[in-house]
């Protein structure tokens, strides 16, 4: 492994560390290797547009990616609001860019102008309605 990508790698277990002791738990969060394995293949990918549908670890991890890649958009979407303050406001502390976090209403729909995504991350279940409100997700 290049030293360029352990540096990045200890980057991201403090900021893991440091997000299932203060926002989240290890139970609750996605786990350390789903979130590393989310970072090594957008980069190996070199994915520049992704959508994280359900805000949380991921979508900071998301973030620390966009920050050392240039032309790269990362969307972050949740219908509970609470969470998706509790994700920017972790993100803001690691001074990694909070655009793009999207709160959605029940009923409310991604917007088609959005186009497509390089890389999506979904992790809100297939509860009623959903099918409906991700028009990106294959049949």
């Amino acid at each position: 492994m290049s030293d360029i990508n352990k540096k990045h790698i200890k980057i991201l277990e403090d900021i893991y560390d440091d997000y299932i002791h203060s926002v989240s738990t290890k139970g609750m969060a996605a786990s350390w290797e789903l979130c590393l394995y989310i970072f090594k293949e957008c980069q190996s990918k070199q994915y520049k547009k992704v959508i994280d549908c359900g805000s949380g670890i991921t979508s900071v991890f998301l973030r620390y990616y966009q920050s050392i890649n240039e032309d790269v958009v990362i969307f972050s979407t949740d219908h509970h609001e609470d969470w998706l303050i509790k994700s920017q406001l972790f993100t803001e502390k690691y001074k990694l860019n909070t655009d793009n976090f999207i709160h959605l209403i029940d009923n409310d729909v991604l917007k088609k102008e959005w186009g497509t995504f390089d890389y999506v991350i979904y992790d809100y279940g297939m509860t009623s309605g959903h099918k409906e409100r991700f028009y990106f997700l294959p049949s």
